[in-house]
């Protein structure tokens, strides 16, 4: 083998070794992570997060929460921090719904006392409708404030003290409804009277004129008469 021969043979090894050398290594495989299990959420614990839910509903609707201001925003703390802990933490969120459930509870009790507070301004309302005689003048109206009024006492007798108190701020807007219709209708029942009245006054004044104009004629015609004999 010559020497040029040769050099060309230990500069192509030479090259082999440099991009054997330099050449990146492969990156090592990683496992994918295992997907996590997603936990359950038993039944009975939706049934508390509804009814906890519920219960918040009907104590905004009717506006109760300033009866028990603590006992309502502890309830409405616990109910989001049991509903944010289901599926994770299901120990947890069963303890903060209970929490929930009987804070609001406390609230709707104390719409209770509430409830005679409303009895005492719907029998008030009603006395001055029927003094108005709403019953005869606006019957239907009338009809639908005693409609309201004895569902409220269906939903006090049920339990349900929260519906009986709404009910019942319903019932005295349709009294109060029902005293301003019927005095509407009186006063434009009064009117008119005033009106035929004055029609009737204005037809007697014409009637009384007519009259005297036709004496008058008569008193002229006389005299008329009389003097040509």
């Amino acid at each position: 083998m010559n020497l040029t021969r040769r050099l060309l043979v230990m500069v192509a090894g030479a090259v082999v070794l440099a991009s054997c050398a330099t050449a990146p290594k492969p990156a090592p495989q990683t496992a994918a992570p295992a997907p996590q299990a997603q936990a359950t959420v038993p039944a009975d614990l939706t049934a508390k997060l509804n009814q906890a839910k519920q219960m918040k509903a009907e104590i905004d609707q009717y506006g109760l929460a300033s009866q028990v201001p603590d006992a309502y925003q502890q309830g409405s703390a616990a109910l989001t921090a049991g509903e944010q802990a289901l599926g994770t933490d299901n120990a947890t969120a069963r303890t903060k719904l209970d929490e929930s459930i009987a804070d609001f509870n406390k609230v709707l009790d104390a719409g209770k006392a509430l409830l005679q507070t409303r009895q005492q301004q719907v029998a008030s309302a009603k006395a001055a409708a029927l003094a108005a005689k709403a019953d005869r003048a606006v019957p239907d109206q009338y009809a639908n404030a005693q409609s309201l009024e004895q569902q409220a006492a269906q939903k006090q007798s049920a339990g349900d003290y929260a519906a009986a108190y709404g009910l019942l701020g319903q019932a005295i807007d349709a009294y109060n409804q029902a005293t301003s219709a019927a005095n509407e209708k009186r006063a434009e029942a009064a009117q008119a009277l005033k009106d035929a009245g004055t029609q009737i006054d204005q037809t007697k004044s014409k009637i009384e004129t007519l009259q005297q104009g036709l004496k008058a004629d008569e008193a002229q015609t006389g005299a008329a008469a009389g003097g040509g004999q």
